[in-house]
């Protein structure tokens, strides 16, 4: 039951990446909704080659920077959607209530490469 979370800090930590070719990953933040499907409200930059580090804030302002990703990515921030699982443009923030669950998706293509990609996210919740 995350319904009491008001705001949130997500910190991806892409450790290694595939060899070759052109992979390419993303990786979103979803909540489950009362019909039981999910729900995108966050998209990381996409991780293509190199390794690499984001920061996202979602909810109120928190210092004035809602939604602030990494270095260099201004965010949009979305109030208006339509249901979306793995389909939010990326740096998009979505501002909406929370259902009872959140999950990290990622969506990876090989792009001929090989190997994996190794990656942690970690998130601070906040009432």
């Amino acid at each position: 039951d995350v319904g009491w979370v008001k705001s949130m800090v997500v910190h991806l930590d892409v450790t290694a990446v595939p060899t070759g070719g052109t992979p390419t990953a993303d990786f979103y933040i979803q909540t489950q909704l009362a019909s039981g499907d999910w729900q995108d409200i966050a998209h990381f930059t996409q991780v293509t080659t190199g390794v690499a580090g984001a920061i996202l804030s979602w909810g109120p302002a928190v210092g004035g920077d809602l939604g602030t990703q990494a270095e260099g990515a201004a965010p949009v921030v979305d109030n208006f959607f339509a249901e979306q699982d793995a389909a939010l443009t990326a740096t998009t923030i979505r501002l909406m209530p929370l259902g009872d669950s959140l999950r990290v998706k990622w969506v990876f293509a090989a792009g001929g490469s090989t190997g994996d990609y190794t990656f942690a996210v970690v998130a601070t919740l906040h009432s």
